[in-house]
């Protein structure tokens, strides 16, 4: 008899999990999103603690993907680099899977991370990325410096896709103007 209720509320559950899911863009172009993007703010994760500033990603098309070369400042003003490679996991290109081991290594199941384009403007000037775990995301700009009213849309949006530890989002100081 306790099975009913419990049976009952699957569907509930079930409609409120996919309620919940993160959705990447649906209207995306790739090629408008390749070049350089600068960091913007982050949540905080392992991969990035050894950046302090001028945290950014440069995009370009390869044959058979999409090459990324990250970079920044380190604490002692050196620059950190991390080339990378992603492949799409849908047909628009706004899922993709990516990965910083070396060439050789990336064909080893389970190495690529998510990286969902999860809001752009319609000029490809400012995009919120993240991924469908809630644990990484990103707000990147065509400038390195941007209005606080577009950040705080951005934000919004990713507090709208069910992110809620935005109280730890990492502000990236750049040094160009």
């Amino acid at each position: 008899m306790k099975a009913i209720p419990i049976i009952t509320a699957l569907p509930l559950l079930f409609s409120f999990a996919v309620a919940n899911e993160v959705k990447a863009v649906t209207d995306f172009d790739t090629t408008k999103y390749l070049g350089k993007w600068y960091e913007i703010a982050r949540l905080p994760n392992f991969f990035q603690k050894q950046c302090i500033s001028d945290i950014s990603a440069i995009y370009s098309q390869e044959e058979d993907g999409i090459a990324v070369l990250n970079s920044c400042i380190k604490q002692d003003n050196k620059v950190d680099t991390a080339d990378g490679f992603a492949t799409k996991e849908n047909s628009i290109g706004s899922k993709l899977k990516v990965s910083f081991l070396p060439k050789y290594i990336r064909w080893i199941p389970f190495t690529k991370g998510d990286y969902w384009v999860l809001k752009i403007d319609p000029d490809y000037q400012v995009s919120l990325v993240g991924d469908p775990n809630r644990e990484y995301l990103w707000i990147l700009a065509r400038k390195p410096h941007i209005d606080p009213a577009i950040i705080e849309d951005y934000i919004n949006a990713a507090k709208a896709q069910g992110y809620t530890e935005l109280d730890q989002l990492i502000y990236t100081q750049h040094t160009i103007k």
